[in-house]
């Protein structure tokens, strides 16, 4: 009898129990987070030095110096990791000229990350009177100037009268795009991209190899004429050899001159089917 009030009495105290475990799992739990909310700011207080920033590490920079930008970040050695704005940071990276994206992590507990994302230098232009040479990029942005670079390794593009520092413009954005499809076929690397400040009825052309030899393409199908480009001048015709000017202007017609191209009606005439001028001949 005795046993059976015993586990009587257990079982009304187990709710009971149940309910004091669940309380004081429920405050433990709210004093973990309340905790954790509040860690920062307090470990900053009781162990100031434990969290200084004393390493930086750059990933992604290849033209900027790591030191370069870890200055530009405006991060001081001895700053609290907790005290890091990430954002206010990245918007300072980026505003670095050669770069387009950065991203900065702290690592607790000294150490800050910076991933970034560096501009590709794709042609130059020059810009203002007297001129100035910027590198473009592939958006056709003129992000920074273009001291010291070989430019042998870059197209320039020519004809952007309003061109300005700092602000992409489609007509610089077009000439990167046909210097790049140049660059994809067996072609001589593009010298100058000529994207106006031309006749309209020439553009774009182009300056190809060291002899700089013209090349006009006119509006249309931009990978067809390059195409056809390729196949003449892998043909190694004995018409091209003295010709200044490659016209490709009218359609499958490829036609080499000595002198310039003609402009204006005289070129509308002769898409439509007239012979080559200036001493050129057809190929």
């Amino acid at each position: 009898m005795r046993k059976k009030n015993t586990q009587r009495a257990d079982r009304a105290t187990a709710p009971r129990r149940l309910t004091r475990w669940s309380t004081y799992a429920g405050s433990t739990l709210a004093g973990l987070l309340l905790g954790s909310f509040l860690f920062q700011p307090v470990a900053a207080r009781l162990v100031p030095g434990q969290f200084a920033l004393d390493t930086a590490s750059v990933a992604g920079a290849h033209r900027v110096a790591a030191e370069e930008l870890v200055s530009a970040s405006g991060v001081a050695a001895g700053t609290s990791a907790l005290a890091v704005d990430a954002t206010a940071i990245s918007e300072r990276l980026v505003s670095h000229p050669w770069i387009t994206e950065a991203r900065v992590t702290p690592f607790l507990p000294r150490k800050l990350l910076v991933s970034v994302v560096e501009r590709e230098a794709a042609a130059i232009v020059e810009i203002g009177a007297p001129s100035t040479a910027w590198l473009v990029d592939s958006g056709g942005t003129p992000f920074a100037f273009a001291t010291g670079v070989d430019r042998e390794m870059h197209p320039t593009i020519v004809g952007v009268e309003d061109a300005q520092p700092q602000r992409a413009h489609p007509l610089l954005a077009q000439g990167v795009q046909i210097a790049r499809a140049v660059d994809g076929r067996e072609l001589p690397a593009a010298r100058r991209v000529r994207v106006g400040g031309g006749d309209p009825h020439s553009l774009p052309e182009l300056r190809l190899g060291p002899r700089e030899r013209k090349v006009v393409l006119g509006g249309g199908d931009l990978e067809a004429k390059l195409d056809r480009l390729a196949w003449v001048l892998k043909a190694d015709l004995a018409e091209m050899g003295p010709a200044s000017t490659i016209d490709l202007r009218f359609g499958s017609r490829v036609i080499f001159r000595d002198g310039p191209p003609p402009s204006g009606d005289e070129a509308t005439g002769a898409r439509g089917g007239a012979g080559s001028s200036n001493g050129g001949r057809a190929g």
